[in-house]
């Protein structure tokens, strides 16, 4: 489904998905960044399963190691979610400390726009509050404007329509390190891709892909 996920953007089954302690996301009072992930985990996706970090890789144009800085409103998709929202994105601003593979678009090397889903019942602003000052791993798939089904400069947030937009291709191509390991926030449920990944932080993490 990743050629369906860019270009819908994003593909999204229900809302709903609040029970945290399973997911083992710490609360902020417990992990400086788990609020911003809390949040966001406050919905179920339904993107690609990849069984292997390898096969997630063969699907990415770009890995890339930095932060989140901001937070802004992206567009609504026009479907609607359980309850008749229109299921709407967010546009992630993310600073590249360093490229691991592939080579991004444009000016993208210093700064990579990424579009993500906006749980529902989440507010943008408590999301730019809350954004997380840890290093995030991500893998990620380039969004054309034809890819998109929609023109990007149409889009919620103000940005440049000539600037590359970012898509994961899948909830777990997200990485960042809690408590001692490397686990993927946006979705933890553990399964074969967790057993394909023998990095214990994220510059190992690193070390995979490049070994690809």
């Amino acid at each position: 489904m990743a050629s369906a996920l860019v270009a819908a953007g994003l593909v999204l089954v229900a809302c709903g998905n609040t029970n945290t302690d399973a997911m083992h996301i710490p609360p902020a009072g417990q992990h400086a960044d788990g609020e911003f992930w809390r949040l966001m985990n406050q919905q179920s996706l339904d993107y690609e399963y990849f069984e292997t970090l390898q096969t997630l890789w063969t699907v990415s144009d770009v890995a890339v190691l930095g932060h989140i800085v901001d937070v802004d409103r992206g567009r609504g998709l026009g479907g609607q979610k359980r309850g008749g929202a229109t299921a709407e994105t967010i546009i992630a601003e993310f600073n590249v400390d360093e490229v691991i593979e592939g080579e991004p678009a444009d000016d993208s090397k210093v700064r990579i726009d990424i579009e993500l889903f906006k749980p529902s019942l989440v507010d943008v602003g408590d999301l730019a509050d809350a954004v997380p000052k840890q290093p995030v791993l991500v893998l990620l798939q380039e969004a054309s404007q034809e890819l998109m089904g929609v023109k990007i400069d149409e889009s919620g947030a103000e940005r440049d329509p000539d600037k590359t937009l970012y898509l994961p291709p899948t909830t777990k191509a997200i990485f960042i390190k809690l408590e001692g390991d490397v686990v993927t926030p946006l979705d933890m449920t553990p399964g074969p891709f967790e057993k394909s990944i023998g990095a214990t932080s994220l510059e190992e993490l690193a070390d995979e892909i490049r070994s690809f």
